[in-house]
């Protein structure tokens, strides 16, 4: 790291340090300090679209802890949306972290929001008939199922499906 200050403050160039980090990085790919060394160079010198595939090649390599690729996803889908624009890549690395863990607020939360954002209807639905169907407490599985039967009835005009989950309703 201090090596990469050294290219990047003293002597002002950002590839030799973006290069000394991203070595670094093969050999401690779960230090958080380079990661944010790394970010912090992305910022200052506009590298987020290199410095994107880095952290996909981070997150796609073998050997990492779930903790670790874990909080690779979280970053990846974060540098998507606030970075690069990139709301496929947040919705695929929100969705990763949700399929492994469905009590995952701030995933749920994010893919809930890009989904309505983006009118990814089916793909919201979707994402409420698994939230669900994880759930044990009745409120907030009625909550969910309500607002899939709203998606069914007024977003895809499918008073059928709509129907279904009303009755599903009715029984809890």
């Amino acid at each position: 790291v201090s090596l990469s200050l050294v290219y990047d403050e003293n002597l002002n160039d950002a590839w030799a340090a973006y290069d000394t980090i991203t070595r670094a990085l093969e050999e401690l790919p779960s230090s958080e300090e380079l990661w944010g060394r790394l970010d912090q160079l992305a910022d200052k010198a506009s590298l987020w679209d290199k410095v994107f595939p880095r952290y996909v090649e981070l997150f796609s390599r073998d050997g990492l802890s779930d903790e670790t690729r874990t909080r690779l996803a979280r970053k990846l889908a974060w540098i998507g949306e606030q970075k690069t624009g990139d709301l496929e890549a947040a919705e695929k690395h929100h969705r990763w972290i949700f399929d492994r863990d469905r009590t995952d607020r701030p995933a749920f939360d994010a893919l809930e929001l890009l989904y309505t954002n983006r009118d990814k209807y089916p793909e919201l639905k979707i994402l409420y008939r698994e939230k669900a169907d994880s759930i044990a407490d009745p409120g907030e599985k009625v909550e969910l199922l309500q607002k899939i039967g709203f998606i069914n009835e007024d977003m895809l005009e499918n008073r059928k499906d709509a129907i279904e989950v009303y009755r599903e309703i009715l029984d809890i």
